[in-house]
């Protein structure tokens, strides 16, 4: 478990009273400058999701999705506020029942009294967000700043065999999918799209033609549409192209935190329970 200081400070709660400490609602603040709430799509619920917007919070835990491992490592870390890439609360809610997994997580943040925040969309489309975060971490000049996918350039190319050893370091992937078009590119512009691959990403593929496309949980009849506009593909999965998000969510908040009053220390948290859901198995051969 990687823990990092942060310091405090003194927001205004309702009335303009003076809070000791940081509050959701100014960490929100805080993150809402770097990822503006307006960026993200219409059908993402980000933001604050669970909690006393105004009363202290000490220790912060910073996470991808909010899971039972998650919620455990929080209550043993003392963290009374979780972070979340992923909005744990995403579907309206009919009832909060233990018998339901959203449910259970739910009434075990309010009984040890953590609240509850996730940056999902609007953390994936703002400058400097998670897909401007993966064309850094492969090593790639951006050249689009307004749109998905994020495309970029390398100075130079690179081999497709090159690329795919690059990648995998760069974003520490254990595996990966690989949609094939026609005669193997020399790569030197890559597209990024986090997350989930999306069929509106075709018209910006088809007029920049990037010589390969990173992203993730592509389906079938998407794979085929790629493959016959000639597009190359890496889909390195949710979890590997969305990974980085609590490691992004903290050099945002350290990075406004160091410039602060250090009077007072909340503590961040890097989760250490966030883990892919799928695990990669060699190909097996039928006789």
């Amino acid at each position: 478990m990687m823990i990092l200081n942060i310091f405090n400070m003194r927001p205004e709660g309702p009335g303009g009273r003076q809070i000791m400490g940081s509050c959701m609602a100014d960490i929100a603040r805080i993150i809402e400058k770097a990822a503006p709430l307006d960026l993200a799509e219409s059908w993402d619920n980000t933001g604050m999701l669970l909690g006393d917007e105004y009363s202290t919070v000490r220790r912060v835990l910073v996470c991808l999705d909010v899971t039972q491992a998650v919620v455990h490592e929080a209550v043993d870390s003392e963290a009374d506020m979780i972070i979340s890439h992923h909005p744990l609360i995403f579907q309206p809610l009919k009832n909060i029942l233990s018998s339901s997994e959203t449910g259970s997580i739910l009434m075990q943040l309010i009984a040890h009294r953590i609240r509850l925040y996730a940056a999902h969309t609007n953390l994936d489309l703002a400058p400097g967000g998670l897909n401007d975060e993966l064309l850094r971490r492969l090593g790639l000049s951006s050249l689009n700043e307004d749109a998905l996918p994020r495309i970029g350039r390398f100075p130079s190319p690179m081999t497709l065999e090159e690329f795919i050893q690059h990648a995998k370091n760069r974003l520490e992937l254990e595996s990966i999918r690989m949609i094939p078009a026609d005669q193997s590119p020399l790569v030197q512009t890559v597209a990024v799209a986090s997350g989930a691959y999306q069929r509106e990403y075709l018209p910006l593929l088809k007029e920049k033609r990037p010589d390969i496309l990173v992203t993730g949980d592509v389906k079938y009849h998407e794979a085929l549409e790629l493959a016959s506009v000639g597009q190359w593909v890496m889909d390195a999965g949710h979890y590997g192209t969305e990974k980085h998000a609590a490691d992004l969510l903290m050099q945002i908040l350290s990075r406004e935190f160091d410039m602060r009053d250090p009077s007072c220390r909340p503590v961040l948290i890097r989760s250490a329970s966030s883990k892919d859901p799928f695990t990669a198995v060699f190909p097996f051969k039928v006789d």
